[in-house]
């Protein structure tokens, strides 16, 4: 299953950092639609940040899989660079709604361990 944990500032509703991580496990490797729209969407987003705002955001890309996009306060709070990040979390949702079993969207406040739930 793939996990989207998208972190927010405590008090506050702006996203800071998603962190996607794990295997949809929809269909073989190469061929996973689920895994395809979500990378889509994850990369798309940050492409869209750094060309559309000029915002270069912090981007760790890991082994199997896994993103984790962090911007820091000041970066989050351009209204653009939020309304993408906002953007991102909508579409992931989407997937995650036709997709429930491959799919999983956890809201966090930003500081909260990785592993808490």
């Amino acid at each position: 299953m793939i996990t989207v944990s998208v972190y927010v500032l405590p008090q506050e509703e702006c996203i800071v950092r998603v962190d996607v991580s794990g295997h949809a496990g929809y269909a073989p490797e190469g061929s996973d639609i689920v895994c395809a729209a979500v990378s889509m969407v994850s990369f798309g987003t940050v492409h869209a940040i750094g060309t559309l705002t000029g915002v270069q955001i912090t981007v760790h890309a890991g082994a199997r899989g896994q993103l984790d996009v962090v911007c820091s306060e000041d970066q989050a709070r351009v209204p653009d660079v939020q309304l993408l990040l906002r953007g991102m979390e909508a579409m992931m949702q989407l997937i995650a709604h036709h997709y429930p079993d491959h799919v999983r969207i956890v809201r966090r406040t930003e500081g909260e361990r990785r592993g808490s739930a």
